[in-house]
């Protein structure tokens, strides 16, 4: 019976232990281990996160570096207007880090991960992107509340519609410098300045000390953030000394002598006024300075409006510079030619008190001159219909138009180079127009279209 007993007794603990033994086994990571870095301690809340543990086989190539088996979190808000989140409440010092990995399958733009800091945007990872690491180094010591969201509208759903998010770390830079990313050349003219860009490879590695020494301070100088100062035309070279690789880098720079052109720029930035003048340029750094405004050259006109007659400043809708002088058309329809040297007016015609010689069938939105063909070229829209564009060639001494071809789509730019026009449509498509105005298109551009003239 003792036998029997004794064999009863360990069958029963066996049966119980193999149980609990494979239930141990199943329990899922919490969201925390999935977070946090191997040994990371970080607690995190979580509304609407999943934990995601990868089988060997679902380890993609881009995982590589991984154990096989990645364990990760994943937003689960996939249908319809809503947001998912992951909160971190921690205390940092100053020059703390945090770094994270994170990856996107979303419908760009509109869909994504917002990363914050105490509610101010640092990061937004949207559209379809591969595990990559991000950071953010805290510049003042105190407590921060560090938010992870997916948001989605409810428009499209694209990829798998959501984020997901891994190795969280916050705590000391102790990331190590492998490299540096730097300004490599620099072209000025004598007085202007310019900065060497350094930059840690890692992103997130500190620094260290760099120091910069000229090798020709008759050519140009540099202090000790890294700013060159032309000195005399010439070439030299910067020598950037990274302390804790022990590297040094050389940044060749040349001193040209200055060559200043003109431009007349036209622009409207956002909601800011727009801005219109005659500017110097110079040609080896893009540095503008303006020298006279349009006003100089703009008349007053009377508007009737439904607050009653009201002056009015006309404005410049295009302008061209050829030999000397600036070809230009108001909103009014006044062709106004100026000396590009003296800025006094050459030519005038158009006559807002009478109302005479305006070009008043189109306004005239762009001017490219071509010298192959010695041709003033301009995109004009019609003033009472809504169409596409014409191509016009300008008379230089009267501003008279001549239709040449319509557009069969509507743009705002011309160049003109060797025979040739070139013209972006307002969807950003190139196209080659020909001086009979037969188009041609070249391709799509990854570039927004704005209004702007030089």
């Amino acid at each position: 019976m003792k036998r029997i007993s004794a064999l009863f007794l360990v069958f029963a603990m066996l049966f119980a232990i193999i149980p609990f033994a494979a239930l141990a086994e199943e329990v899922a990571p919490t969201i925390d281990e999935a977070l946090n870095v191997t040994d990371g301690t970080l607690k995190f809340t979580a509304k609407d996160w999943e934990v995601v543990c990868e089988e060997p086989d679902d380890v993609t190539e881009s995982d590589s570096e991984e154990p096989a088996g990645r364990v990760y979190a994943r937003s689960t808000n996939h249908d319809g207007e809503s947001s998912s989140q992951i909160k971190l409440v921690a205390d940092v010092k100053a020059g703390d880090i945090l770094t994270y990995e994170a990856k996107s399958s979303s419908e760009e733009f509109f869909d994504g991960l917002d990363v914050s800091v105490d509610g101010e945007s640092v990061a937004v990872i949207s559209g379809e992107t591969d595990w990559e690491t991000y950071f953010y180094i805290f510049e003042d010591e105190g407590t921060y509340v560090i938010t992870w969201k997916y948001i989605k509208d409810d428009s499209y759903d694209e990829g798998d519609d959501c984020a997901c998010l891994d190795n969280i770390y916050l705590g000391e830079n102790t990331f190590e410098l492998e490299n540096i990313d730097y300004t490599e050349s620099i072209v000025l003219v004598p007085g202007f300045t310019a900065v060497i860009n350094v930059a840690p490879v890692p992103a997130f590695a500190p620094l260290g000390n760099v120091t910069f020494t000229s090798n020709n301070e008759e050519v140009a100088t540099v202090d000790e953030q890294g700013t060159v100062t032309a000195v005399a035309v010439g070439d030299t070279t910067i020598s950037v000394f990274v302390e804790d690789l022990a590297l040094t880098k050389e940044v060749t720079v040349s001193v040209a002598d200055p060559k200043t052109g003109h431009a007349f720029l036209i622009y409207n930035e956002g909601d800011e006024e727009a801005v219109y003048g005659l500017y110097d340029v110079e040609m080896h750094t893009g540095l503008t300075k303006e020298k006279v405004a349009f006003e100089d050259f703009l008349q007053t006109y009377m508007m009737d409006t439904m607050f009653g007659p009201m002056e009015v400043v006309e404005n410049v809708n295009a302008a061209e510079y050829l030999d000397g002088n600036v070809y230009m058309y108001t909103d009014t329809g006044r062709f106004v030619v100026v000396n590009a040297e003296t800025y006094e007016i050459v030519t005038e015609v158009g006559n807002l008190e009478t109302g005479e010689d305006l070009q008043t069938e189109y306004a005239v939105t762009e001017m490219a001159f071509d010298y192959d063909t010695y041709t003033m070229y301009a995109i004009c829209y019609s003033n009472t219909q809504d169409v596409p564009p014409t191509l016009a060639s300008v008379d230089l001494e009267t501003g008279e138009l001549t239709e040449i071809a319509d557009f069969g789509f509507y743009t705002m730019e011309l160049a003109a180079n060797k025979g040739m026009l070139y013209t972006v449509d307002t969807d950003g498509m190139l196209y080659s127009v020909t001086p009979e105005g037969e188009t041609t298109a070249i391709g799509l551009l990854d570039l927004a279209t704005s209004y702007l003239q030089t």
